[in-house]
């Protein structure tokens, strides 16, 4: 149990190293805390449970390998969006962390390199990768933005949140839409769904008015407003 403690000044604490394999899920390398206490031997006696803790989190990580994922992709693409801006950035330090995004994707299914991924998860992985290196827009990415720019009634907040989802769930990405698409969402909501004409043309409407907030702010391109 002494192997995990660290003395640092005159108070020890206790470190326990994150496994490679799921170092994507804690976004760091260890996990560390202090003990408060400059005494050897009463900080090997309260770091017992704290040591289980961390060991705890690790097993349920290696059970769960995509906890958190979702929250370091969307802080990482506004990271390499922000540093695209900054002219002192340099380029090797946004290939870094273009590097360590596609490590942390790979990870989440237990390989280190592309060819090693199953069929199934290449297209979700290169998405994802699109996504978080600003190559692609998720479609509902920037809703939160276009949400607080319109300053409008819980209500229709709440429809256009509806609206917006909805279609997200149909096409994940802004720049696989196209009237193809919209006329595929609009077939489902009929057949599938069940809904009325009206009701079609409300979320279309909805929809359109969010398209063209996404030209205008550069998230899309202006030729399917009016589709």
């Amino acid at each position: 149990m002494s192997n995990y403690l660290i003395k640092q000044g005159q108070k020890w604490s206790v470190k326990v190293t994150i496994p490679a394999d799921v170092k994507h899920v804690f976004g760091k390398q260890a996990f560390k805390r202090t003990l408060k206490t400059s005494d050897k031997s009463v900080a090997i006696a309260r770091s017992g449970p704290i040591i289980s803790q961390f060991k705890d989190a690790i097993e349920e990580a290696r059970g769960n390998p995509t906890q958190h994922l979702d929250d370091y992709l969307a802080y990482t693409q506004t990271q390499l969006r922000n540093a695209r801006k900054n002219p002192d950035i340099r380029p090797d330090a946004i290939d870094g962390m273009e590097e360590e995004a596609l490590e942390r994707l790979l990870a989440a299914h237990a390989v280190q390199h592309p060819e090693q991924l199953p069929k199934e998860a290449e297209a979700e992985v290169a998405r994802a990768y699109k996504v978080v290196t600003g190559q692609r827009t998720l479609f509902d990415g920037p809703l939160n933005e276009y949400v607080s720019s319109r300053k409008v009634e819980p209500k229709t907040e709440a429809k256009d949140r509806h609206a917006v989802s909805k279609f997200a769930s149909r096409v994940a990405t802004v720049e696989e839409v196209d009237r193809q698409a919209v006329r595929e969402f609009v077939s489902w909501l009929s057949k599938d769904e069940g809904l009325k004409n009206r009701t079609i043309k409300d979320n279309l409407s909805t929809l359109r008015v969010y398209w063209n907030w996404l030209a205008d702010h550069n998230y899309a391109r202006e030729d399917l407003a009016n589709c």
